[in-house]
């Protein structure tokens, strides 16, 4: 189901009875969440009047304090919130992916884990970070032909003094590359940093031989000879298209036997959709060319044609 005129139809068979019954409750949540927000900025004020009548205007507890009103209206949002999202994401997101492609697994509250953040190198910083936090939320994964793969969104920050410092926000994807690579090599967008500040992967530079490629991209390698290996002029040139098509920067590792690519600021768009009616079909196909997007990775990648095999010579038997 590739054209347009076919996720339309899936829509008007499949998806518009599902959200007649959730557009209602997104209707309702709205409201509540309403009701939730002009209370509590009610109870807030009430609040700190009484609090500061009893105790007197000179104590940092009457200001500090309204943080007890408002955790009060967090924990009422909260069992609403989560109401809404199981609706949306069970009955219509789950719908979507299940017809993409049927062996997909969708994990609403799983994400790609910390491990593959680390192992892949790209974020030296959150290696080396005190107290790291990585969350994320919507995890698809399953195989494109004979490819395995996972992406998820993805939160990675460190502590920065009394502040945290982000590290990466966006899609993380991660596939396997059917290599034992023996070095690592690091491609990214020569501005592929800047909502993290500049980083430099290890390893050396390499200088490649495709100048458009070398103004796009900076490229690392604890191995030249490997890092010429993968670097194919066919695969810097899907990489070129892939880049054009994402339109934010990008990452990418090779390491061990996966290939994996951060994609800056950019989500999965499977979260639920509130201020906005669930009525416009648009939406919904956005989900679907998104999908199209990251797990067209795989073909413009070209991962399915195994040219290399886990069992391939490694970077000091390869030819200069």
């Amino acid at each position: 189901m590739d054209e347009p005129t076919d996720f339309y139809a899936f829509y008007n068979r499949v998806l518009r009875p599902e959200i007649a019954r959730v557009e209602p409750l997104r209707e309702q949540t709205v409201t509540t969440a309403w009701v939730i927000a002009i209370l509590t900025v009610i109870g807030t004020v009430v609040w700190i009047l009484v609090v500061g009548r009893l105790i007197g205007w000179d104590s940092s507890f009457v200001y500090y304090s309204y943080i007890i009103p408002a955790g009060i209206g967090l924990v009422a949002w909260d069992p609403v919130r989560r109401k809404y999202r199981d609706a949306y994401q069970l009955n219509l997101v789950t719908a979507i992916i299940q017809r993409y492609n049927p062996s997909f697994e969708y994990d609403r509250d799983d994400a790609v884990g910390e491990v593959a953040l680390t192992d892949c190198g790209l974020f030296p910083r959150y290696l080396n970070g005190d107290d790291r936090h990585c969350r994320g939320t919507d995890r698809v994964s399953g195989k494109i032909g004979v490819t395995p793969f996972e992406f998820s969104d993805l939160d990675a920050s460190i502590a920065n003094g009394k502040t945290r410092e982000q590290i990466f926000k966006g899609v993380f994807f991660v596939a396997d590359f059917n290599k034992n690579f023996s070095g690592e090599t690091f491609v990214t967008s020569r501005h592929a940093f800047f909502s993290a500040g500049p980083e430099t992967p290890p390893g050396e530079v390499v200088t490649l031989e495709d100048p458009e490629f070398e103004r796009m991209f900076a490229t690392h390698s604890t191995s030249q000879i490997e890092a010429r290996y993968i670097l194919s002029p066919a695969l810097m040139r899907r990489i070129l298209y892939f880049a054009q098509q994402s339109r934010t920067p990008i990452a990418i590792a090779f390491s061990g036997t996966s290939m994996f690519i951060a994609l800056f600021n950019r989500s999965t768009k499977l979260e639920p959709v509130l201020w906005q009616t669930l009525q416009k079909p648009g939406l919904f196909f956005g989900i679907w060319a998104n999908l199209e997007f990251l797990c067209g990775i795989v073909n413009e990648m070209d991962l399915n044609t195994r040219i290399w095999t886990k069992g391939a010579p490694a970077a000091e038997q390869l030819p200069a």
